[in-house]
């Protein structure tokens, strides 16, 4: 019989097998983790000076902030060839003040993050109607505040319950729920969050979320029911199914819902069919300094972008973000992290719950998919419904058991046939 020294000690190849196949178990378990960002003060302001917001209030004397030594709180954005402006005039060049205000705070122990934004953005867009509102000479902003990534054993809903018994925000057992939780575009409605969180949201310098257009005639979205976070540039994140309750990418019947719609979206992933308000569904390579955030193209017009909206969006990620790093936050104060784990592999769909998310440590984030709901799709943490798939989707998640096996497979095949050319 083969044999194989390990700490001076020799033993059978079967058994050195057995002790790699379970290395290999655990290697695929923690290579999806990562440091997580904490509820701490420090995390918080870490994660905001990652992002690109134009004016930190604790930092404003600090260089080194995007937008690298400006003395204004507004961005200037300019861009041709978009048709009509912000400002509904049409010119060959086009230009808004993007606003994008972040602020992390520290109360009694509790850390809080401010986010004040006009979800206009830092780079091109396209539309054929419907144009984000802003102007070259002012701007208006939307204003959320809530306590920062606290952990769910801190929330309301887990009071009571022990170390061992597992907490869920969100619990799917049907297609009704599934549907109900993924299909409902305005599902993400600031009621259903966690009290604990201590979410608050206004226009401008309102104490509420009041259309008042003689105050503030360039906000125009009536509710935040469809906002689900804030990307690290200040462009909503609306949620993966659109006003008609369809999949904005892959959309597909289902129920009383037989006429599928899908959206019209620029090669930013992009648009702003509602309320002239610009938004992401699922993540955007022009969330960082690419060569797309120049040009103002529909996705149909884009060769890789109307060929696969998933392909287009890997080909032009940087490949310095292919690790798990921090794309925003969602409005319960969790952190979203981009779409690849620690390892620079995509997230799979049995690396989330039915929410889009995952503990990491003792803290909940959500991370960004190649398949529905693409961001956020719940308040979680969730369960985990392995045979429900939502409804309005050809691109759903579904994890199965043959899903998890070849992913482990992927991973520690190599491994065991390294093993066995060691004998």
């Amino acid at each position: 019989m083969s044999t194989f020294r390990t700490n001076q000690r020799f033993i059978s190849k079967s058994a050195a097998i057995a002790l790699i196949a379970l290395g290999l178990i655990k290697s695929t378990v923690s290579r999806n983790e990562a440091t997580p960002i904490t509820d701490s003060l420090k995390d918080c302001n870490m994660m905001i000076r990652s992002f690109e917001g134009t004016y930190y209030p604790t930092f404003s004397a600090s260089n080194d902030i995007y937008p690298y030594g400006g003395t204004q709180r507004f961005e200037v954005v300019t861009c041709s060839n978009l048709g009509v402006c912000p400002d509904t005039v049409s010119r060959t060049t086009c230009s808004w003040q993007r606003y994008y205000s972040l602020q992390c705070a520290e109360n009694q122990g509790q850390t809080s993050i401010s986010a004040y934004t006009n979800s206009l953005p830092n780079h091109c867009y396209w539309g054929t109607q419907y144009q984000p509102y802003g102007s070259r000479n002012e701007f208006s902003y939307y204003s959320f505040s809530f306590k920062f990534n606290l952990p769910p054993r801190q929330t309301t809903g887990a009071t009571g319950l022990t170390i061992n018994q597992a907490y869920y925000q969100t619990t799917v057992e049907s297609q009704a729920d599934i549907d109900l939780a993924l299909c409902d575009p305005n599902w993400a409605r600031t009621a259903i969050i966690d009290g604990a969180i201590s979410n608050t949201e206004a226009l401008g310098s309102q104490q509420s979320w009041t259309i008042n257009t003689g105050a503030y005639p360039l906000l125009r979205l009536p509710s935040s029911d469809q906002i689900v976070g804030i990307s690290r540039n200040g462009v909503f994140i609306f949620s993966g199914a659109n006003e008609n309750g369809y999949d904005s990418f892959f959309p597909q019947a289902y129920g009383v819902n037989q006429n599928p719609v899908k959206n019209e979206f620029d090669h930013c992933l992009g648009l702003q069919n509602t309320f002239n308000t610009y938004r992401y569904v699922m993540f955007s390579p022009c969330m960082y300094d690419i060569s797309l955030r120049k040009e103002a193209v529909p996705c149909i017009l884009s060769p890789s972008c109307n060929a696969s909206v998933i392909d287009h969006a890997q080909l032009y990620a940087p490949r310095q973000i292919k690790t798990v790093l921090p794309i925003g936050f969602a409005k319960d104060g969790r952190v979203i992290y981009g779409p690849y784990r620690q390892d620079g592999n995509l997230w799979q769909p049995c690396d989330v719950d039915v929410c889009n998310g995952r503990m990491f440590g003792d803290f909940y984030g959500y991370v960004a998919t190649m398949f529905h709901p693409y961001m956020v799709g719940c308040w979680g943490p969730g369960n985990s419904p392995n045979k429900l798939t939502a409804g309005c989707t050809a691109n759903p998640r579904l994890c199965t058991q043959a899903t998890y096996v070849n992913n482990f497979m992927a991973a520690s095949v190599f491994g065991i046939l390294f093993l066995f050319a060691l004998f």
